[in-house]
């Protein structure tokens, strides 16, 4: 044994590097969000098994370290295991416990246990920059594949076709978080080549990055997500503030390049008669600038016969959400944000909803299903690793820690009001918690832990 208590017997080793590979395909599996089934094993798919496999000796490593080496990060994971630990006490004191409700609690486990493994891969970092190399290109790869043949066939794995106009989900459940999907994703495709240390490859990855922005942006648009739009372009307005020189100057004019191509289209679009005749992603691109002005020009009370704009309905779904914390500020329990509109939809609420009953809104449904303090412990884990992540681009002792830890910073600022799009459990989203812990791995590699590995 080592002098932290690390095997160095060759079976020791040989277990470490198995539990290691282990954790490695459960990241690389968990960007499918359940979607690589198991022949033979119905309703089970790769990363559910993982996580089974994983949940009692993930949590007993993340202590050990804890406890043997105190790692950079660890007052975050204690503020996440915190929030698990209220997870499950509201969900043992709130009713009923029915299948939904105990789905709702489990993706926080499978989250939770997501955002531990890369902190504790970040200990061995050739596993970080292996996942950066190679796990997360499939998961785009497979983006871009299965997104073309869903807009191009009109065929869908989930519900993703709007008066007929086929637009892609893949394996994000719908348009809406597979947009916010792309919004976190896209600033590491942008940092890919950090992950390379051969100077050949690192030359071979730079127009593979810009093959990939381009054909992920094109399935961003034709998703017409304007939340995962808007999350992309606060993405750029992130960069400035983790680079530095030349790079900084480079990420200003892409920043600007893109508010200028999308402003041409967006002007285009709207002369171009009724949005109804223009494809999806031109008509919801041409409507982006409704978002700002719905702000100053919201209708509470629409006369009959009338369709409620997209702000109209997210501020009522927004003022009833209030009004669930105000009288519950403890929380809901588990899918308490959802029974809660569902009851009003059918007892007059004095917020009408239109029949929605999903928040719309990840910050949202985090205050109503587990109260202020659930989301406060949410919310502070966030914020400490965005903050850690910017510090480890501005100064990680190495190319990987800082294009890692700028790409998640950019992709965490811009899921702020990405995370305001879709209407699933956005807590149970997968690609968040990993982006979440490749930013505690990025904290590790720029403070490495005592008798810590060399940075691979």
């Amino acid at each position: 044994m080592t002098s932290t208590g690390l095997p160095t017997s060759p079976l020791g080793q040989r277990l470490s590097t198995t539990a290691h590979v282990v954790l490695w395909v459960f990241l690389t599996s968990a960007l499918f969000e359940g979607y690589l089934f198991i022949p033979g094993l119905p309703g089970q798919s790769l990363v559910s098994v993982l996580e089974k496999v994983v949940v009692i000796p993930l949590p007993l490593a993340a202590l050990y370290f804890w406890w043997r080496l105190r790692p950079a990060g660890q007052w975050v994971v204690g503020l996440y295991t915190a929030w698990l630990a209220w997870v499950l006490i509201s969900y043992l004191v709130h009713q009923p416990h029915d299948n939904l409700t105990q789905y709702y609690t489990e993706t926080q486990i499978g989250g939770w246990l997501t955002l531990v493994a890369a902190w504790v891969l970040a200990r061995h970092p050739l596993y970080i920059r292996r996942f950066w190399q190679i796990g997360l290109p499939v998961a785009w790869v497979a983006t871009i594949a299965i997104g073309f043949w869903e807009i191009h066939t009109g065929h869908h794995l989930g519900p993703s076709s709007v008066a007929g106009r086929p637009i892609p989900s893949v394996f994000y459940f719908n348009p809406n978080d597979l947009g916010t999907a792309l919004g976190l994703l896209l600033p590491l495709v942008w940092f890919w080549p950090t992950a390379f240390r051969r100077p050949d490859l690192r030359r071979w990855a730079v127009p593979g990055a810009a093959v990939l922005t381009g054909l992920l942006f094109y399935i961003l648009l034709k998703t017409g997500s304007r939340g995962g739009e808007v999350a992309v372009l606060l993405d750029l307005v992130a960069l400035p503030f983790v680079l530095v020189g030349r790079a900084r100057r480079w990420a200003v004019l892409g920043l600007a390049a893109l508010v200028a191509v999308m402003a041409a289209l967006i002007v285009w679009a709207r002369h171009q008669g009724p949005a109804s005749h223009l494809p999806l992603a031109l008509s919801k691109l041409a409507r982006l600038p409704n978002l700002v002005t719905g702000l100053f020009h919201i209708q509470t009370n629409l006369p009959a016969g009338v369709a409620p704009g997209s702000m109209t309905i997210r501020w009522a779904l927004y003022r009833s959400g209030f009004w669930a914390l105000e009288q519950h500020p403890w929380g809901l329990g588990p899918r308490g944000a959802m029974r809660w509109y569902v009851y009003w939809v059918h007892h007059h609420s004095p917020f009408n909803t239109y029949g929605i009953v999903d928040a719309h809104n990840l910050w949202l449904e985090v205050a109503v299903n587990y109260g202020w303090l659930g989301f406060l412990l949410f919310a502070g884990g966030y914020v400490g690793i965005a903050l850690a992540a910017r510090r480890a681009a501005l100064h990680g002792p190495t190319p990987l820690a800082r294009g890692l830890g700028a790409a998640v910073f950019a992709g965490l600022v811009g899921f702020v009001v990405g995370a305001l799009s879709p209407s699933s459990v956005m807590i149970g989203f997968l690609v968040m918690w990993v982006v979440l812990g490749l930013g505690l791995a990025a904290w590790r590699l720029a403070e490495p832990d005592d008798g810590a590995p060399a940075p691979g």
